[in-house]
């Protein structure tokens, strides 16, 4: 079974127990999934992975923001922004971002009592159980 047949069986699965699609394949992941980057869904992912994966994409989300908003202010003279104390708060939230993310799918994937990826699908490994 490949990668996606994996991801829409999961959707099929969890969408039963009341999670959004966009929980279990967030938009970031179905676009690398389209690109050819196979990787798991955040649910299926180590905490360590999910702190990196939520950090990069805070820092490149950061970077696009301050590219064309804060660096031409910057260069204009229009803001006087300290640098370190900027790189600082952005690496700050860039953490809590991460680990906030990491807790809450590591927490759901708990809870669910999931395999690793590799095992799944098989037989009866999710559980059908309310979320509420």
């Amino acid at each position: 079974m490949n990668n996606h047949d994996k991801v829409s069986k999961l959707i099929a699965d969890l969408g039963e127990q009341g999670y959004s699609e966009f929980t279990v394949a967030p938009p970031l992941f179905r676009m690398l999934w389209k690109h050819g980057i196979d990787i798991p869904p955040p649910l299926f992912m180590s905490f360590w992975s999910i702190l990196v994966f939520g950090d990069a994409l805070f820092a490149i989300g950061f970077g696009a923001f301050a590219a064309v908003f804060i660096i031409p202010m910057c260069l204009m003279g229009v803001e006087n922004v300290p640098i370190m104390q900027s790189l600082v708060a952005t690496v700050c939230a860039g953490l809590f971002f991460g680990v906030t993310m990491a807790t809450y799918f590591r927490y759901q994937a708990r809870k669910l009592l999931l395999p690793s990826w590799d095992k799944y699908p098989t037989d009866s490994l999710v559980p059908h159980r309310n979320i509420a």
